[in-house]
């Protein structure tokens, strides 16, 4: 066992109160023992049994105050009559008690609310009983007792969330899931078949986006959608500390389907629902994470399709644009001669400076022009209807008191991007882009929409107190470059409209039109 950690040697220093406590044994062992006992109950809150290491340094800075040998102490004194009769004085002199079956029944309840809010260890719930026998001023029970509440705290907690979870579960819901398991459960061959391509099974749901490929944008879509099709009311976790949802998640990413139809009902109900919420946050940011790939590749391909058409061209002619350059800057800068009996009259020099401007700051423009040019093309022939399922998956989230928010973006969405056939509206490649920038605009507006929406959220205090640091690290909008390929639209986030103002307009616009019809009723 490892040594005693002490805070520092100040602690092994006996005081005069406790010296005259010491002094009353008679025999200098009897006299080590309750000085051993004493400082040992001081630092760690109960008494030292066979199991515990003594620090050397304790022991024998003890014996030298005590004028008398270290050898003197040995672990059988612990459990004699004369050590029991110590142990109550110390609890006398500290103002402890021994702990009793009450207690034990407040420990139990302490114990649960303490497994509500994050889910430990065992040793970390030991840690936790200790604190409540120091905050109580309690002699804690023998470890294997206290053990023997741990376990049975956390058994009267899980019974209990597992009870509550699968009692709000609709029908529907619990039969999916039943399908689910039992569908994945000594699948035949035919069935393994249909699994490799399209089936949505368990394992499948437990499988992460292998690459980013146009061809695994619909079964990912169509695994999210399993997903929320099977209806876990949002309410259930509320309070609920993800640690303990991700606990539950990652047992049944472990367990095989055979395993699962193994728990009991409650626990199976609630462990598969704490899963299906989990997985569906976690595909959803995966499906996201791909949407913002396949544009960057499309950026991506274009920039190398328009690079290797750019070395093709140098390979004709070395250089052309940097020679029409110095033609031209050399015309401007030497007019004597023939350059100004013969050029100007064609092309006069303010048309050379234009000229010399725009070949110099050209290059740039013109190649983003071409990568523009090919992005496009990338987009109407291959990535348009992966790209609109993506969207589409997105559209689905409600943003609580600012759902019609939500809903005015879909209408827009389908106004600017969509044509009767549920794609773009034209063929024509500068309204193709037209409808995607547009489209990027409308997200960087619903960023700042939401990130309005989390400051009114975040500047209630109730619910500034309710969300865990892992809740506001969530709220976080994040915006990533790669969304934008076809222009920046800048986003200042230390500039917020006032909502409120907008409320109180709305409400006084309200008050006024009800004013004026009640005068007119009257007239």
């Amino acid at each position: 066992m490892p040594a005693i950690p002490f805070i520092s040697e100040a602690m092994f220093t006996l005081g005069t109160d406790e010296l005259k406590l010491i002094h009353i044994n008679n025999t200098d062992k009897n006299r080590l023992i309750f000085a051993v006992m004493l400082k040992f109950f001081q630092v760690r809150g109960r008494f030292p049994t066979k199991k515990d290491t003594i620090d050397p340094l304790l022991l024998c800075s003890l014996a030298r105050q005590l004028d008398t040998s270290h050898t003197l102490f040995e672990f059988r004194h612990l459990e004699t009559r004369s050590a029991k009769r110590f142990r109550s004085k110390i609890r006398e002199f500290l103002g402890f008690r021994a702990a009793t079956l009450s207690d034990a029944k407040t420990l139990l309840s302490w114990l649960l609310e303490q497994v509500k809010k994050e889910p430990y260890t065992l040793s970390l719930y030991r840690e936790k009983a200790n604190e409540f026998f120091l905050l109580n001023k309690l002699e804690p029970f023998t470890p294997e007792r206290t053990d023997r509440y741990i376990r049975s705290a956390i058994h009267q907690f899980k019974k209990q969330f597992f009870a509550d979870i699968a009692k709000r579960l609709s029908p529907d819901s619990l039969k999916l899931i039943h399908d689910l398991l039992h569908e994945d459960h000594k699948p035949n061959d035919s069935q393994r078949e249909r699994d490799q391509y399209d089936e949505v099974t368990l394992r499948r749901l437990k499988a992460d986006i292998t690459g980013v490929k146009l061809k695994h944008v619909a079964f990912e879509i169509r695994k999210l959608n399993f997903l929320r099709s099977i209806l876990i009311p949002s309410p259930i976790f509320d309070g609920m500390p993800r640690k303990l949802l991700k606990k539950y998640h990652q047992r049944i990413m472990a367990a095989s389907p055979s395993n699962i139809l193994e728990f009991v009902p409650d626990a199976r109900a609630a462990s598969m629902a704490c899963f299906i919420y989990i997985r569906s946050q976690v595909l959803t940011d995966d499906v996201a994470d791909l949407f913002i790939k396949l544009i960057h590749n499309m950026k991506s391909s274009a920039e190398v399709h328009v690079n290797k058409k750019i070395i093709s061209d140098v390979k004709k002619v070395n250089g052309k644009f940097d020679i029409l350059c110095l033609l031209a800057e050399t015309a401007v800068e030497n007019p004597k001669g023939v350059i100004q009996d013969k050029i100007y009259p064609r092309v006069g020099q303010e048309t050379l400076h234009k000229l010399v401007k725009e070949l110099k700051n050209k290059g740039n423009r013109w190649y983003q022009s071409q990568v523009n040019t090919k992005v496009h093309s990338l987009y109407s022939h291959a990535h348009r209807k992966a790209l609109l399922q993506l969207l589409n998956a997105f559209t689905r989230v409600e943003i609580n008191e600012s759902q019609n928010v939500v809903e005015r973006l879909n209408g827009i969405m389908g106004f600017i991007f969509y044509g009767k056939l549920g794609e773009i509206s034209t063929n024509r490649t500068k309204e193709q882009a037209l409808a995607v920038s547009c489209l990027h605009l409308l997200q960087v507006c619903m960023v700042y929409i939401n990130t309005l929406i989390i400051q009114e959220l975040l500047s209630d205090s109730a619910w500034v107190n309710k969300l865990t640091p892992e809740d506001k690290r969530a709220l976080t909008p994040l915006i990533h470059a790669h969304i934008n390929p076809y222009g920046l639209f800048p986003l200042d986030l230390y500039k917020r409209l006032v909502i409120g103002t907008t409320k109180e307009t709305k409400n006084e616009r309200t008050k006024t039109n009800a004013r004026q019809a009640e005068s007119e009723a009257v007239s």
